[in-house]
């Protein structure tokens, strides 16, 4: 006799069944490989509309944008009305269990079912990082946050994690149990079946650098740039592709700019593999990044990668053996290791097929989806 379905109920802040509405494709992956392996799931969206959303909007106005938009995810007013729509759905739904993507709301523990969160990070990790959300904040402000994370934390089953970085935050910070958090680690949003086989280059091929990311200057877009020109003064005939931004005006040599391409579209799709694969080496130096899924993506195409030592990349770019890491906005020391991959293939090629390896061994959907339907199992049936 075939066990019962474990019942889900996946809550986000927008349509996690959208790649492009939640959490760039990352509930949507999870939500995915859950269905896969046998799990009954069901999602909702906590997101605050209408009336609702004007009034959260007013009462956390700030006349600098980025104070605004953090201080509307994480300020108690609209905290608790995401809160009552997820406390209403589960009620309504009664899964047995839910799994929430991030921290920005929190299911109230009275509801009677076990409730887990999939985070990369938490606001009292990032205060102290100039591009995050909780560096927004005023002191007062981000006490508030934090008081009221820290009762959906406490009364969580379980917290699945990005990353060990951040687990050994959580266990620090919030004073939780080692046993409630779990590190999980993530997977590419996008098939890697799909990855066309490497061709050999051809004897016109030009040395490729690719960066990914929408927002350019968190994602040390800007830190890139400088180091490429050093880069051209060593390999003039250098390459430079970036895609993500949906506008950028540089008008620098061997720059390329490919604009935003979406994975849901099917053309745009074709566009970002093209540059994966004409890439040599892909480079994130990014100033502020709690995951970085981006540079698994490059892993799994094979590339290697140079990017910063911060947060979860450690744990995906192995010094020397996967790709290198560089201190953030260190530009000659990122031009130094890209200049030393675009002129060594096959230092380039052994890195990447390292990487490709480890990729598949540790950061796949299939693998966190496991660990996740195995703990909440158990939670459901004590």
């Amino acid at each position: 006799m075939q066990p019962p379905q474990l019942r889900v109920l996946f809550l986000a802040e927008g349509d996690a069944e959208d790649p492009s509405a939640s959490g760039s494709g990352t509930p949507t992956s999870v939500i995915n490989h859950l269905r896969l392996l046998g799990a009954k799931v069901d999602t909702a969206d906590v997101e605050v509309y209408g009336a609702r959303k004007a009034f959260a909007l007013l009462g956390t106005w700030s006349p600098k944008r980025k104070r605004w938009v953090a201080k509307y995810h994480l300020s108690p007013i609209p905290y608790s009305l995401r809160s009552a729509r997820a406390e209403s759905a589960t009620r309504a739904q009664r899964p047995d269990v839910t799994l929430q993507y991030g921290g920005t709301f929190g299911v109230p523990a009275a509801v009677g079912v076990p409730s887990f969160l999939y985070c990369d990070s938490h606001t009292l990790l990032s205060r102290s990082e100039a591009k995050s959300w909780g560096a927004q904040m005023t002191p007062s402000q981000l006490d508030a946050a934090v008081a009221e994370q820290q009762r959906v934390y406490e009364s969580a089953a379980g917290i699945f994690t990005f990353s060990e970085y951040v687990r050994q935050s959580f266990l620090r910070d919030y004073k939780l149990s080692p046993e409630r958090v779990i590190t999980v680690h993530a997977g590419p949003n996008f098939d890697p079946a799909s990855i066309a086989p490497a061709k050999a280059r051809a004897a016109t091929h030009v040395p490729t650098v690719l960066f990914v990311g929408r927002e350019f200057d968190r994602k040390g877009g800007p830190v890139l740039l400088e180091a490429f020109r050093r880069v051209r003064t060593a390999v003039p005939n250098a390459k430079l592709l970036i895609a993500g931004p949906k506008t950028l005006d540089v008008q620098e040599p061997g720059v390329e700019f490919l604009g935003y391409l979406r994975k849901s579209e099917p053309a745009e799709a074709s566009r970002l593999a093209a540059a994966f694969a004409d890439a040599d080496v892909f480079s994130l130096p990014t100033r502020h990044e709690p995951f970085g899924i981006v540079v698994l993506e490059a892993m799994f195409n094979g590339l290697p990668v140079v990017a910063t030592d911060i947060w979860a990349i450690p744990e995906m770019v192995i010094e020397g053996e996967t790709g290198f890491t560089v201190s953030r906005d260190d530009a000659a020391t990122l031009a130094e290791r890209l200049v030393r991959l675009l002129t060594q293939p096959d230092l380039a090629r052994r890195l990447g097929d390292a990487g490709r390896v480890r990729a598949y061994e540790h950061f796949t959907w299939n693998k966190v989806a496991e660990t996740m339907l195995r703990v909440m199992t158990a939670s459901a049936k004590r």
